[in-house]
């Protein structure tokens, strides 16, 4: 009888474990985090390639300013 309780106990926790994540509430709260975090990378990125840009550092700015969008869709 001990056996079997004990079966179902680690039963619930490795369930309660394995649900867990989706379970949780607040992922699109993350997402929106994530989401706004990519974009003020991006535009500071972006305003790093013009600098170099007016510098002399890269020769062609549109193609890199294509790749930040790429990366960032």
């Amino acid at each position: 009888m001990n056996f079997w309780l004990a079966i179902i106990f680690v039963t619930l926790i490795v369930c309660g474990v394995a649900f867990y994540p989706l379970l949780k509430k607040n992922k699109q709260i993350d997402n929106t985090k994530r989401d706004s975090l990519n974009k003020a990378f991006y535009f500071d990125r972006l305003k790093e390639v013009e600098n170099e840009a007016n510098e002399g550092v890269i020769d062609d700015p549109e193609q890199t300013k294509l790749e930040l969008q790429k990366k960032l869709a």
